[in-house]
């Protein structure tokens, strides 16, 4: 089944996908947004979850931290690439400049997930390491971590990958 929707911007081949990781220079912020894309709760709570996302990701872009700051935005379904884009907040703007354009692009996004599962502490703890791997990141570089998500991991270990995530988040205290 083919769904489209007017007004959609096309999302890139994966071999285009916005990538920075080589970007030269100092990051002063790197911004991650996670959005669970399991059938679970995104269905359930789509309008929410695309209003607050929108709204942390044109709050970030307005902080202080101008031209050397980076968005990070992933996934917590089932999919081996949690990262789905990735660059200046200017760029996202530029490409998703409209709710509709964003919310069309969302909604690609889900269609080629395994939205039975959702991997939810696996990729965040991918997605912060992600960000910490980031050239430019330095000790005094802000990260910023905003899950949208209700948290409930689906694949087995659950206690020992909430450990582990904890762990990882502990970095990002010191």
């Amino acid at each position: 089944v083919l769904i489209t929707a007017p007004g959609c911007v096309e999302a890139p081949p994966d071999d285009q996908q916005v990538r920075l990781h080589g970007t030269s220079g100092q990051l002063s912020r790197v911004t991650v947004v996670l959005v669970d894309l399991s059938h679970s709760f995104y269905a359930r709570y789509r309008e929410r979850v695309l209003a607050a996302m929108a709204a942390d990701i044109d709050s970030a872009s307005r902080s202080p931290f101008g031209q050397h700051a980076r968005l990070v935005i992933c996934q917590l379904s089932g999919n081996s690439n949690a990262v789905l884009w990735e660059g200046e907040f200017r760029d996202f703007r530029k490409r998703y400049g409209t709710p509709q354009s964003f919310e069309c692009w969302i909604e690609s996004q889900v269609t080629g997930n395994d939205k039975a599962t959702s991997p939810v502490y696996r990729s965040i703890a991918d997605s912060v390491r992600y960000a910490l791997e980031t050239p430019g990141v330095q000790a005094d570089t802000a990260i910023d971590v905003l899950v949208h998500s209700d948290l409930i991991d689906t694949v087995p270990q659950t206690q020992q990958k909430a450990a582990d995530i904890s762990d990882l988040l502990s970095v990002l205290r010191e």
